[in-house]
């Protein structure tokens, strides 16, 4: 008997392990569900639900087994040997039956995640290529919606912003979708093995980076050519404007001037040189004109008139043909005048009163630079040398002649020279805009160049005569006051450049440092424009934001005042200053404008502020109140349906009905509450909406407490008033005499 017991035990346990085996391997493999068809998916479940009543089916044999074996444990007869293996593998097979009752569920609750992160997944694809679709319809339609022209362009550059901070929101679901996929597949390694889902996060992931490309390089283009077309309208009024005061002068020059000839050529010379300068203006304005013309589909817009920039062109050649004809004219009045200057000087009174030497004599013999009359210089040259007598000087009086020729010739051209840079060095250092007139590269130092060769050119030839005539000479050149004279005058001039060229360096310095003011305010006015448009949602985030916003606009009033500071420095009536007085004007209008919403913005927020403080208070009041009601409502003994005591019913009755009237009064402070959350913003009011609505709920559930209670009570109460009643009835005079008389008559 024990054997067949033990030989059915070994049978059993041996089914049963080729059984759990073949379940096990099934449950082990990985789950793949790598597309979203329902077929496959009911063809898993399937597979889950006919294992699972297979192990159901299973339970009944898993439990004979075991109950056999234990069976075997309480017989005497069987072997010691299988005495402690037979423990062993019961205990083996309940574990293992345990662990793939576990596997089973654990199969089913994966099946059923995947199945929902795969819905999801592919939800979100959907939504997300819609999303890319309307963006990709709203991409292409926001030109044709905007208009046309600079208005259309600004437009549309404006419509852009908006639409890039949108899908800077939306870029967050893209990267969720990525996400998710990714956790998916880290989970379950081979649930997407043949690519179907990977292949469309990366055709949504393509379409959105061309999306995203495609918005920030229209928008880079749309700045650049709004940038381009500033420059180009500035650059073209301003040009404009010049153009029309050079006509002013050159008509005052032609015919209301009375300055000398000299000078007005001096000033002709000033226009073209004034004209070579603005030729790289002129053709900045006609490329800014081509690159807009060729960018923009309607030109004239844009305010784009090659017709007004070629009518330019022409005005501008008619004025410099005007300048040639009227400085030819006065250089030829020029030398009408110096012919008869020469004339007369050709005159033997001339000759008498104005001796000049080298002049005269250079004129008088064109043949050779250097044949002069020795007479004619006995006078003028006696006071260098010791001795007169040609005999004496034998053949370096003609050298020396020559020397001293040249010597004057540099002295003359020195003066000459001073005469013409001191005209310079006594005009006022530029300042402000005129600032850009010059070339980088300028400074006075440069100006005294060619005055420092002639200067070098005079000590050479002081030294050369030093060194050839020297023992002719009764004194070194060097200490002659013409010679000293030209010193000083140097000196003096060196200082001079010196100091105008720091000058000019501060006045770089400042008007650098204006314009980097000015840019950063043009820049701090359009950072508020668009904070505004960011308003917090709570009157408290509200108020810091406002607090800071008022300090950094406080900081932008002090650079403010600093930059007006500097322009009644550097203002003038040039049309250049006039555009950037403009700009400052514009600047200080729209800072103005900020200051004034500000403080509003100030009293609305204090007023709100108070507001929800009084809101604050009140609900806090509210809540303390509802917490002593419901604390009262809790203290009070319950209703006793078998207390007859009709006075401690009716005081249990009188202090619910209190409690039910402060409940009223709350009730309605709350509506009073509910209503002043319209002044509030709204994430104000989301929240004091949801604190609403918990206390609303909090005071409806002891309200319906109390109200059973009264309920209760007011029916036990009219129960015992009923009873009482008919006690009274019963053992009223009446009742009593009738049973007297009963008594009587028996």
């Amino acid at each position: 008997m024990v054997l067949k017991m033990y030989h059915d035990f070994e049978q059993g346990l041996e089914n049963l392990r080729s059984w759990m085996d073949t379940v096990e391997t099934n449950l082990q493999r990985s789950l793949s569900i790598n597309t979203l068809n329902a077929n496959e998916l009911r063809s898993h479940q399937q597979s889950i639900v006919a294992i699972e009543a297979d192990i159901e089916k299973h339970s009944t044999i898993v439990s004979s087994v075991l109950a056999l074996g234990h069976n075997l444990l309480s017989e005497n007869d069987i072997r010691s040997r299988n005495i402690g293996s037979i423990p062993r593998t019961i205990q083996s097979v309940e574990q293992r039956w345990i662990s793939l009752k576990d596997l089973i569920r654990k199969r089913k609750l994966e099946l059923d995640t995947v199945h929902v992160s795969w819905r999801s997944v592919d939800d979100a694809i959907k939504r997300a290529s819609k999303m890319i679709t309307d963006h990709e319809r709203f991409l292409s339609e926001v030109k044709r919606t905007c208009g046309q022209g600079l208005q259309g362009v600004r437009s549309e550059y404006k419509s852009l912003e908006n639409f890039k901070r949108t899908l800077d929101d939306d870029e967050k679901d893209i990267q969720q979708i990525t996400d998710n996929y990714s956790e998916i597949i880290r989970n379950h390694p081979t649930a997407d093995s043949t690519g179907e889902i990977r292949s469309k996060i990366k055709e949504v992931n393509t379409r959105w980076e061309i999306l995203i490309g495609t918005v920030h390089e229209t928008l880079k283009n749309l700045k650049y050519m709004l940038s381009v077309h500033g420059d180009f309208q500035l650059t073209q009024d301003s040009l404009a404007l010049w153009l029309t005061d050079l006509d002013v002068l050159l008509t005052n020059l032609e015919h209301l001037s009375e300055a000398p000839s000299n000078e007005k050529i001096r000033q002709l010379d000033d226009m073209d040189r004034e004209i070579q300068e603005k030729q790289t203006k002129i053709e900045y304005v006609r490329t800014c004109a081509n690159y807009l013309l060729g960018k923009t589909v309607d030109a004239r817009g844009l305010t784009i008139n090659m017709n007004e920039l070629t009518k330019f062109c022409q005005q501008l050649r008619d004025l410099t043909k005007r300048i040639k004809k009227l400085k030819q004219k006065l250089m030829n009045s020029s030398d009408r005048h110096l012919d008869l200057i020469t004339s007369a000087r050709s005159s033997p009174l001339h000759e008498t009163f104005f001796s000049t030497p080298s002049t005269h004599k250079r004129l008088s013999s064109p043949v050779s630079s250097r044949s002069r009359s020795p007479q004619r210089y006995l006078r003028s040259r006696d006071r260098f040398f010791r001795s007169y007598d040609e005999i004496e000087w034998g053949d370096q009086y003609q050298h020396a002649q020559e020397l001293l020729s040249d010597f004057e010739d540099i002295l003359v051209q020195i003066n000459g020279d001073f005469l013409a840079k001191e005209e310079t060095f006594r005009s006022e250092t530029p300042i402000g805009v005129h600032v850009e007139d010059l070339p980088v590269e300028f400074t006075y130092t440069r100006i005294l160049t060619t005055t420092r060769r002639k200067i070098e050119a005079l000590r050479e030839i002081i030294k050369q005569i030093d060194q050839e005539l020297g023992p002719l000479l009764v004194d070194d050149l060097n200490n002659d006051p013409v010679v000293v004279d030209i010193m000083e005058k140097w000196n003096r001039l060196q200082t001079l450049a010196h100091d105008k060229d720091e000058q000019l360096k501060e006045n770089r310095m400042q008007w650098k440092h204006f314009k980097r003011q000015l840019e950063d305010l043009e820049q701090a006015v359009e950072q508020f424009t668009k904070l505004d448009n960011l308003l917090p949602r709570t009157v408290y985030s509200k108020a810091d934001v406002h607090r800071d916003q008022v300090q950094r606009l406080d900081e932008f009033q002090a650079l403010l005042k600093s930059t007006m500071d500097l322009a009644d420095q550097f203002s003038d009536d040039t049309s250049e200053w006039l555009l950037i007085d403009h700009r400052l004007q514009s600047i200080k209008e729209n800072f103005d404008f900020l200051f004034a919403r500000k403080n509003r913005e100030h009293r609305e927020i204090k007023t709100n502020l108070i507001q929800a403080e009084d809101i604050k208070h009140a609900m806090l009041d509210i809540n303390s109140q509802l917490d002593h009601l419901e604390s009262l409502s809790h203290s009070l003994e319950p209703v006793d349906e078998r207390e007859i005591n009709i006075s401690i019913n009716r005081t249990k009755l009188h202090r619910f009905i209190r409690i039910h009237d402060d409940l009223e009064i709350l009730h309605e402070r709350l509506i009073n509450v509910n209503d002043r959350l319209k002044c509030l913003l709204s994430g104000d009011q989301l929240r004091i909406t949801n604190d609403l609505k918990l206390m609303f709920d909090r005071l409806n559930s002891i309200k319906r407490i109390v109200r059973i209670y009264l309920e209760r009570l007011e029916k036990l109460l009219a129960t015992n008033e009923l009873h009482e009643n008919f006690s009274s009835i019963n053992h009223s005079p009446i009742r009593t005499s009738n049973s007297n008389l009963q008594r009587v008559y028996q």
